[in-house]
């Protein structure tokens, strides 16, 4: 509740600005902020606990780069969606689908990935129950990323 209070007290003290015109399209992926040079973007928790762009106008200097980079500005402007097609899968282990979601698809994937010397990215619950993102170069470290977490991560 404390991080809600703070946030509507930064919303309140700024002018802010949007990165979407429709802010309920945004997923919270954070690519605006990443990207913005001047830092003047800020990820703010709303009262359902899902954090959102907004720019402080008096550091902005309007590059766009916000708007270019935000996926829903992209598939707007493309007029593009994903498409409906739907693919099912299911692992032949009953002990992976069980400690899995989506069919236990991901596990075939990471174990392919670092058999091939490669990198996992995925999202795992940390020491304060927090979902994150993080890198995985072992099997066991992939495992932490089973299972669909339904809330929205941040980076780690």
């Amino acid at each position: 509740m404390e991080t809600i209070q703070k946030a509507q007290s930064k919303l309140d003290s700024f002018n802010w600005k949007s990165v979407l015109e429709d802010t309920n399209k945004c997923t919270g992926c954070t690519a605006c902020a990443t990207i913005c040079t001047k830092n003047c973007i800020d990820m703010l928790e709303n009262e359902k606990g899902f954090y959102y762009p907004s720019i402080n106008p008096d550091i902005c200097e309007d590059c766009g780069l916000c708007q270019k980079i935000c996926p829903e500005n992209q598939n707007e402007k493309n007029n593009t969606r994903p498409s409906n097609t739907a693919f099912a899968v299911k692992h032949k282990s009953d002990d992976i689908r069980r400690k899995s979601s989506s069919g236990g698809l991901f596990t075939s994937m990471y174990k392919h990935i670092i058999d091939q010397q490669g990198v996992v990215f995925g999202v795992k619950f940390d020491q304060k129950l927090k979902v994150i993102h993080a890198k995985a170069t072992t099997k066991e470290a992939c495992s932490l990323f089973r299972g669909s977490k339904y809330v929205q991560s941040t980076k780690g």
